[in-house]
């Protein structure tokens, strides 16, 4: 199977640093590192942490989504983390970062977003609340918010950059400009810091200021992944142009504040969908908007682990593939009137109910694909320490991401393959719980299961075309690095 990609060789160098930490009382970590969300077992009760970043120019434009759902989105990649362990999402905690200026660059809301009050969508706008059928059709009419399985709780890249590399203009990682370890990181063997070495926590100027390098406002578009990075505005010329230190107009703050009331109904609406509630957080000043969003959840029962794929499981995927691709995709050719895919992009459906549903029945190995089929299954079978074969001709592909590649001349399977920011499950389950499944699921949630592959011994991972021939999967989905 391929070498891991840059941000799990980050990922692991964190884990191997800190494996060895001892809480202060006795808590059981049953999943730390490398899974969609820790696992912590405190006394009789398992609880779930996840968190998400999202960070403008990297995964968002303000030009190209309004505060709404960009508020929607911000906790709705997290919940996704809670529902492929088939957990309930209890409580949230939201950091903001914003520049100081910001409202010196935002246009009047769009009506989605200046029409919503008390969460409440007008009259056009397009429904958070829908499911996709197998032709990828949104269907709304007839559905209400999502629910958990059970009232009474019987029973989530794209991750953020490392906050340990700096990019230059391409978005690479640039050691040439980093500059040598600190005698406080440096002399750290075990721990230990050198006597008189500054806080490892800030390192502050005497305004109280962050004393860093700005990076490059330019990063790299990526349109492999969903979670591109993003060309900014402020890369053409078209930037903030403004001094931090000039006081704000009173109409930059008014928009300031019409942005952030249409950003906090999208967060509410999302909290309200899947009974969350947003507990506290931080805000802070930055060039950019950094949205972090940190998600506790609770589980009756054991989590489902990416690493119990078993030899004979049949995979399985919840709804259709390739339709946030397919509207990212639009976005950067300007394109604006596929409802469809930009939904699918901008607003994603964590599938929370359906995470119980399928743990209850008692699936071996589940995660959710934020990062594109051909990137997220990998790790799934790497966790397990198992192989796959994959028939791309099954694979359910969004009904937004077929027209999108038959217009491209692009294959919709390997499309949809590369696509990230689905948000759907990615499941492994034995024959007889998967035939049943496939059956149930849709019946009791409204959602899509399609058979698409079958585990296998070994680590290689083929994909099978109609005729039987076999060819290593080669195609690449998302990576921060």
């Amino acid at each position: 199977m391929r070498n891991r990609s840059g941000e799990e060789a980050r990922i692991e160098l964190i884990r191997e640093r800190v494996a060895r930490l001892v809480p202060a009382i006795p808590v059981e970590i049953v999943q730390g590192i490398g899974d969609d969300t820790a696992v912590v077992r405190l006394g009789d009760q398992l609880i779930l942490f996840t968190v998400d970043m999202l960070v403008e120019g990297v995964h968002f434009r303000l030009d190209w989504t309004d505060a709404y759902r960009l508020g929607w989105k911000a906790l709705a990649v997290n919940l996704s983390d809670i529902g492929a362990m088939g957990g309930q999402p209890v409580l949230a905690l939201l950091s903001l970062a914003m520049p100081e200026r910001m409202g010196a660059n935002l246009s009047p809301p769009s009506p989605l977003s200046a029409s919503r009050e008390g969460g409440v969508a007008s009259s056009g706008s397009p429904s958070p609340f829908t499911e996709r059928g197998s032709g990828g059709e949104v269907n709304s009419e007839n559905l209400t918010p999502p629910a958990p399985l059970s009232a009474s709780r019987e029973g989530g890249e794209p991750s953020a950059p490392s906050p340990f590399t700096e990019r230059g203009s391409g978005g690479e990682v640039n050691s040439e400009n980093l500059s040598p370890l600190s005698p406080l990181s440096a002399s750290r063997e075990g721990g230990e810091a050198s006597s008189g070495s500054p806080s490892p926590f800030t390192e502050r100027g005497s305004g109280g200021e962050v004393n860093q390098e700005t990076p490059s406002p330019t990063l790299p578009l990526n349109a492999g992944g969903g979670s591109a990075l993003l060309p900014s505005p402020e890369a053409s010329g078209e930037g903030l142009g403004v001094r931090a230190t000039e006081t704000p107009t009173q109409k930059e703050t008014e928009n300031e504040l019409a942005w952030l009331h249409a950003f906090a109904n999208g967060l509410h609406d999302c909290a309200s969908a899947y009974q969350t509630v947003i507990v506290g957080g931080d805000t802070n000043r930055s060039d950019k908007i950094v949205i972090d969003v940190m998600v506790m959840g609770l589980l009756e029962g054991e989590p489902v682990l990416r690493s119990g794929a078993q030899v004979g499981d049949w995979i399985l995927v919840t709804g259709t593939l390739g339709g946030s691709r397919a509207g990212l995709m639009r976005l950067m050719r300007g394109e604006t009137n596929d409802e469809q895919a930009l939904t699918a992009h901008l607003m994603p459906i964590p599938r929370v109910r359906e995470g119980q549903l399928l743990r209850q029945v008692g699936v071996h190995a589940m995660m959710d694909i934020s990062d594109g089929l051909a990137e997220d299954l990998p790790r799934l079978l790497r966790a397990s320490g198992v192989g796959a074969v994959v028939f791309p001709h099954r694979i359910p592909v969004h009904l937004s991401a077929q027209r999108y590649a038959h217009q491209a001349s692009e294959d919709p399977a390997q499309f949809a393959l590369q696509g990230g920011e689905d948000y759907e499950l990615l499941v492994c389950a034995d024959p007889e719980t998967a035939q049943k499944l496939l059956l149930q699921l849709p019946t009791e949630t409204g959602t899509l299961l399609t058979w698409i592959g079958v585990i296998e011994p070994g680590d290689a991972l083929w994909l099978e075309d109609e005729g039987g021939t076999r060819t290593p999967l080669t195609l690449r989905g998302w990576s921060h690095f």
